[in-house]
């Protein structure tokens, strides 16, 4: 941060503010200036932009009481809530990570971000995880609570992967293939990669995301190999989303519906974009959630941040699955119809033939 800065912040900071409170709020600002990228791809070292954020957020500081200042839940919520109304950036958090280090019992959203918590509950929780089950008409359901990387939390262990791999084979004596994604709250890219995967052929390679970081882009693409071998990619496929589909799991939605791999039917998505990192705050135990990379799609050059994934058939979330149901069941019996055609006479004929009977018998009976 500029000298110019730190006077401006000195010149304007309360003097009942606590040491600790103090750091932290110095501490954004260089946070934000070494490590944020806006949607406009814009970093923000030594922006004019970033000292405006700053100044309004001290002046809106000095109003908080001591009693505030004592709440740490209070302090972060409140900083959470201003920074992300002085930015528009809703993606911005603060949490002290240090008040529930301790704590007997931390919130659960807290927990998603504590990787080996999370593979933890996963393993011994798997069925609720991924869910795998074929319906009536062979129709393969699989429920995806979380678009975790495959490669890192079920490969390494033995009993995860042949759990994965053979509910993803069963998946082969299917007619379609519905993915419900109504209660995913994302996970990582590497899982959008390998789902997405599952449903091409391994050439040519399709590309799903473009990942702009402050030096440079990452590009993610489907993969030529993907665990035991198991495609799809001929298969139907239905998405099932809700407005609680978020994150890389409406990455994933919105790749497969603009290479038009798959019918997306249910509500519009939550419209967030998870690209941050937590980022300490030097010598305080709380962390800012900032901003580190922007993603856009390779093919549309945009992405659903903001606005959500727009289902393909609207419906509300209770009524995805009955509505996908009948989209396939429907579009069988269509099939069913046109192959009866084409190897017997159609139900036209058949109805020609007894009204035909029906009069050549009336007509005989009257003249007998």
């Amino acid at each position: 941060m500029s000298p110019t800065a730190y006077l401006v912040f000195f010149a304007l900071v309360p003097t009942v503010l606590s040491v600790d409170w103090w750091k932290v709020v110095m501490g954004i600002g260089d946070v934000m200036a070494d490590h944020y990228l806006d949607q406009d791809l814009r970093a923000l070292r030594d922006h004019t932009l970033l000292q405006r954020w700053n100044q309004t957020l001290v002046r809106r500081f000095q109003s908080w009481s001591q009693g505030d200042m004592s709440d740490s839940l209070r302090m972060e919520e409140g900083l959470t809530t201003e920074l992300q109304n002085i930015t528009g950036d809703e993606t911005i958090k603060v949490w002290d990570f240090g008040t529930y280090e301790n704590a007997t019992q931390q919130p659960v959203s807290r927990e998603f971000y504590n990787f080996s918590t999370f593979v933890d509950s996963f393993r011994k929780n798997r069925e609720k995880y991924i869910n795998v089950t074929m319906l009536k008409g062979q129709v393969g359901y699989v429920s995806i609570r979380s678009m975790s990387d495959i490669v890192d939390i079920i490969l390494p262990d033995p009993e995860m992967t042949e759990f994965f791999l053979g509910k993803m084979a069963a998946l082969n004596e299917s007619k379609a293939v519905i993915l419900d994604l109504r209660n995913n709250l994302g996970g990582d890219r590497e899982g959008v990669v390998h789902w997405a995967s599952f449903f091409f052929n391994a050439t040519p390679s399709v590309p799903l995301s473009d990942v702009y970081y402050r030096d440079g882009v990452n590009q993610y693409w489907t993969l030529l190999e993907v665990p035991g071998g198991i495609r799809f990619p001929d298969k139907p496929l239905y998405l099932l989303t809700s407005n609680r589909t978020r994150w890389e799991a409406e990455e994933f939605a919105y790749a497969m519906q603009v290479t038009n791999r798959t019918t997306i039917i249910g509500e519009t998505t939550a419209g967030e974009e998870f690209t941050g990192m937590w980022i300490p705050i030097d010598g305080t135990d709380v962390h800012l959630l900032t901003r580190t990379n922007v993603v856009r799609n390779p093919i549309t050059q945009d992405s659903w941040s903001g606005k959500g994934v727009t289902p393909d058939i609207t419906v509300p979330r209770e009524e995805a699955l009955a509505e996908a149901l009948r989209k396939i069941r429907g579009s069988e019996d269509t099939n069913m119809a046109d192959s009866a055609g084409n190897t017997g006479p159609s139900r036209w004929t058949i109805y020609l033939v007894l009204i035909s009977t029906g009069i050549v018998l009336l007509t005989s009976t009257t003249f007998m």
